[in-house]
């Protein structure tokens, strides 16, 4: 267990790094708490979150609406949405227990059918940017419940922790996904459209991502204008048409650095990166390691 500290950049992203949570383990188990004198700020971060609150009754903020809370309940708060954290002014102290969740930790790599079928329609529906779950519903109760059993699991580390922790949150996922289904798939007719013009230049961007491609190639790719790409990936990804093709070319560059003898400039190149500095600097914001550290833990853990 690690309390809970929020620590932000300039721009009120929450930094994960430094609260257990690693590229190759993208999770953190938390405890937070808050009281009159102490708040947790006004901050985002693009995983998912749910927080089971242990004692006392605190809100959750958001832009879109108060999110009530007292013990036993449970909040949902989506990718990329600000909010804050107050304790309820009938109360003094409030404690709780937070899975801050990455999206590919659950749904794998952006594209496929788990994550398209399962997650993006709840990450990009406006009505599900907060949620309080109660434990009014034996399908409310059993979600608590699995939030709990993961927390232990991650607090424990035994062997197979990783695997548990996953098995958890993913039956919590689907529990999740069942109850709120009215909600994001009345949402997602309204993205059907959308949702198509995404796949495409999904798939565009995974076929060509060794190659020089520019925001007019993606967009042309759907047959829609640049504005609209952005709009698509940011209503549906929450991220960038760019994030999304340097994500690709990291992941590919990784397999070859494992899988090849490839120097880090050929596979730099062989990846669509102009050069073997620009290639190291994107290489180690994504993975959190420099190519050659990469290439030597993974040949470690060989041996």
């Amino acid at each position: 267990m690690i309390v809970k500290g929020v620590h932000i950049d300039g721009f009120n992203r929450e930094i994960m790094e430094g609260h257990g949570y690693t590229r190759e383990f993208p999770y953190s188990n938390l405890q937070g708490t808050v009281n009159p004198v102490a708040s947790v700020p006004w901050h985002w971060h693009p995983e998912l979150e749910f927080a089971h609150i242990l004692t006392g009754h605190c809100v959750f903020h958001t832009p879109f609406r108060d999110i009530d809370a007292p013990a036993d309940s449970m909040v949902f708060i989506n990718s990329s949405v600000f909010h804050s954290v107050d304790v309820h002014p009938s109360n003094a102290t409030c404690t709780y227990h937070t899975h801050v969740i990455n999206r590919g930790f659950l749904a794998g790599s952006p594209g496929e059918i788990i994550d398209t079928r399962y997650f993006a329609p709840v990450l990009s529906c406006p009505e599900l940017s907060g949620l309080a779950i109660h434990p009014d519903t034996p399908a409310h109760r059993r979600m608590i419940a699995l939030a709990e059993e993961a927390y232990a699991q991650a607090d424990d580390e035994e062997f197979l922790f990783e695997l548990r922790v996953r098995e958890k949150l993913t039956e919590l996922w689907l529990l999740f996904v069942e109850e709120t289904r009215s909600v994001w798939e009345n949402s997602l007719r309204k993205n059907d459209v959308r949702n198509d013009r995404i796949r495409a230049m999904l798939s565009y961007i995974q076929e060509n991502c060794a190659e020089k491609l520019s925001l007019e190639n993606i967009a042309a790719s759907a047959g829609v204008s640049q504005r609209e790409c952005l709009r698509c990936f940011q209503a549906l990804l929450k991220t960038t048409p760019f994030e999304y093709l340097n994500d690709c070319r990291v992941r590919r560059a990784a397999n070859m650095l494992t899988e090849t003898t490839a120097s880090i400039t050929e596979i730099a190149l062989n990846c669509g990166f102009g050069s073997a500095s620009y290639f190291c600097r994107i290489f180690r914001r994504f993975m959190h390691a420099s190519p050659s550290e990469y290439k030597r833990q993974h040949a470690a853990r060989r041996t």
